[in-house]
């Protein structure tokens, strides 16, 4: 039986939209490799089918958007919906300012104010203060644009 109960909810989870307004998503295909939600995605070897972006020479398609499933991320081989225009709730990993150019960091999948080595993402973050997950990483918002 819970006894404890917090005064908040979280505000987001990775790959959430953050709010109802104007946005485009698009149906695509994971490749061979989960793909986290809230994660930038680039083209594998086809046309259709999307990858966790790992290399600064990855060009940034989106961002993954959640879905519920049992496995809480997108497998290979699964149809993938993929954030192209609006605001998305993402995983951060540094220290963040409002309309600071965002960077998918090619490490670890996460975004980031950091553009060396990085992909730019033509997006810029809405949200300054971020909000712990289980101590794992910091959630803000993104806001793109992508044709």
């Amino acid at each position: 039986m819970q006894t404890e109960y917090k005064t908040s909810m979280h505000p987001g989870l990775p790959g959430m939209l953050a709010d109802s307004g104007n946005h485009d998503i698009v149906g695509q295909w994971a490749a061979g490799e989960n793909i986290g939600f809230g994660y930038g995605v680039a083209r594998d070897t086809e046309d259709k089918i999307l990858k966790v972006l790992d290399t600064d020479t990855d060009v940034f398609q989106g961002i993954a958007l959640r879905v519920h499933n049992e496995y809480g991320l997108y497998k290979q081989y699964d149809p993938i919906n993929v954030l192209r225009k609006g605001r998305i709730w993402v995983p951060v990993l540094v220290t963040i300012a409002v309309d600071e150019d965002a960077y998918i960091d090619v490490a670890n999948g996460t975004l980031t104010n950091v553009s060396t080595d990085n992909v730019a993402t033509g997006g810029k973050f809405q949200l300054a203060h971020t909000y712990n997950i289980a101590n794992a990483y910091n959630l803000s918002i993104l806001s793109i644009n992508l044709p």
